[in-house]
């Protein structure tokens, strides 16, 4: 009888043993849950920084390349009118039209019957006068709108010391 007691004892402290330890898991994994879960709550905020950080940067990498592909259009544009009208004594007539019969301009440059910036928004081009010819179409105006205020001035610094009538309108936009 008493190696019975003892047994029935023994198995007893085993199954309190058991029960303990079973208790602790519980309770270790109710934790392990909840501090998982905060790791992860963590992790998403980082990883939303991240992105936001990412698209600020895409978004400034697109406009810098597209104001970098605007100064080469305006430039082609500029180069390829005054060869057009090189014979003449002023560029009377002159209109996208004119450039796109012409095959002066970029395919990127064209849309329909009338021409686009890098950020496809319009760009015109029209006989002006200097205001020192008497009022002879002897100059050329080149308008460009839509372009990003980041762009704006560098697009215009780009021309600055040449004698090209450039305007460059921003229009803030939200992509």
């Amino acid at each position: 009888e008493l190696i019975n007691k003892n047994f029935v004892s023994l198995k007893k402290i085993i199954n309190l043993k058991k029960e303990i330890k079973m208790n602790l898991i519980k309770n270790r994994n109710k934790n392990q849950r909840g501090f998982v879960s905060l790791e992860i709550m963590v992790g998403l905020a980082v990883v939303a920084v991240i992105v936001a950080a990412s698209l600020v940067l895409i978004n400034k990498v697109i406009n810098d390349n597209r104001g970098k592909s605007e100064i080469e259009n305006i430039s082609l544009l500029s180069q390829k009118t005054q060869e057009l009208f090189a014979q003449d004594s002023s560029y009377e007539g002159l209109n996208a039209e004119v450039l796109i019969k012409a095959g002066a301009l970029k395919p990127e440059m064209i849309k329909g019957t009338t021409l686009v910036n890098s950020w496809k928004e319009s760009l015109t081009i029209a006989a002006t006068s200097s205001g020192t010819s008497g009022g002879a179409k002897d100059a050329y105006e080149i308008v460009t709108n839509g372009v990003p205020d980041t762009q704006c001035v560098k697009i215009a610094n780009a021309f600055r010391k040449q004698a090209i009538n450039l305007k460059v309108r921003s229009e803030e936009r939200f992509s």
